[in-house]
């Protein structure tokens, strides 16, 4: 019986202290800012530091076409190269063996500026056509 009355007392100590309904009142929807286009470079160096400083958190915190990105030291806004030099170069032998060895199957397998195409023998992390030139 005892037990009860504790768990009466519980019960309406915990409906006293809840915040009161807003029912009817409609609460403002944040908007989740969308991200930026283009693919950050992947990660391949490790940082020193134990616990880098991140500069942003989101693509929105990046000033015009740069994108918040993860760097080998915490994150930060980089510009991401987009058109002509993220294209693969072109090949035009190719070897004869029959089914080569790919060495990546995307991108996101290659470090830094790096893209995964067709070589002459099977797919690898190669730098895009154009890379480099002013």
């Amino acid at each position: 019986m005892k037990s009860l009355g504790v768990f009466f007392l519980v019960g309406v100590l915990t409906l006293w202290m809840a915040p009161p309904s807003r029912s009817g009142t409609i609460l403002p929807v944040q908007k989740i800012p969308r991200a930026k286009p283009g693919t950050c470079p992947v990660v391949t160096a490790q940082c020193r530091i134990i616990n880098p400083p991140s500069l942003c958190d989101h693509d929105h915190q990046c000033p015009g076409p740069k994108k918040c990105c993860e760097t080998s030291c915490g994150r930060d806004c980089i510009l991401i190269q987009r058109g002509k030099p993220d294209t693969c170069p072109y090949v035009i032998f190719k070897c004869a063996m029959y089914n080569p060895p790919d060495r990546c199957q995307s991108d996101r397998q290659c470090p830094r500026f790096k893209k995964c195409c067709e070589t002459f023998c099977g797919k690898d992390c190669v730098y895009p056509k154009g890379y480099g030139k002013a």
